[in-house]
């Protein structure tokens, strides 16, 4: 079973691979075919090592763009559906310089155990990050906004 200290340690690396841009760090707590999951909308797969380093770099150059120091997760859950499996539930927020610059948001994160250890193989998050992650979706009054949102 996968501990909360262990989906700590997870996700210290998954945050310090996204600040520093590191995609070996990142690379190494994902699994490909790795899904992404809005809570409303169209979901899409990360089938290549090609994809995923795409998006993680789409990531990268959004928190640098918005001074983005810190991605703080509270764990508010953890389930074992099968053996070998977990779901967490985190409150994510996101900071620069110590300020929120986004309201909280929940996501759940789907792990596989690997003999290389625990891999996040689903990412179930709300539209408005996935979208400000790919680049649809812009920081502004708090929360995510959709670019062609009036400003």
């Amino acid at each position: 079973m996968l501990s909360r200290a262990e989906y700590i340690e997870i996700g210290e690396r998954l945050t310090m691979a996204l600040m520093s841009g590191d995609f070996a760090l990142y690379e190494g707590v994902m699994v490909l075919q790795l899904r992404i999951v809005p809570l409303r909308g169209k979901g899409y797969k990360l089938a290549t090592a090609d994809r995923l380093r795409e998006d993680f770099d789409l990531y990268h150059r959004n928190l640098k763009l918005h001074c983005v120091t810190d991605l703080v997760r509270e764990v508010l859950d953890i389930v074992h559906p099968a053996e070998g499996e977990a779901a967490v539930t985190v409150r994510m927020e996101m900071l620069a310089g110590g300020q929120r610059i986004v309201e909280p948001w929940e996501m759940t994160q789907h792990l596989w155990r690997t003999p290389d250890g625990w891999r996040i193989y689903r990412i179930e998050s709300s539209l408005g990050h996935i979208d400000w992650t790919l680049g649809r979706a812009a920081i502004r009054d708090g929360g995510f906004r959709a670019r062609d949102e009036d400003a």
